[in-house]
């Protein structure tokens, strides 16, 4: 899980799909190649934790189900 201060939607989500093209570039030593999927929600200090938690699982299982390499938002 990353967390980041007062980022912007686009912001955050053009930086959740850079890191997928970097993971996907990058070649390690034994698996060579891999690829992640990332679920991205925003909250501010009024948001319910769980609730927020939630959207972020739900947001990964979307990124998942939808392919490789991918980044889903809620």
């Amino acid at each position: 899980m990353l967390l980041s201060e007062e980022t912007k939607e686009e912001n955050i989500v053009l930086f959740s799909e850079k890191l997928c093209r970097i993971v996907e570039a990058y070649e390690f030593s034994v698996v060579k190649h891999i690829t992640v999927s990332i679920g991205v929600s925003i909250c501010d200090s009024s948001t319910d934790k769980e609730l927020f938690l939630k959207k972020v699982d739900d947001a990964l299982y979307e990124a998942k189900e939808s392919g490789r390499n991918r980044v889903a938002f809620h």
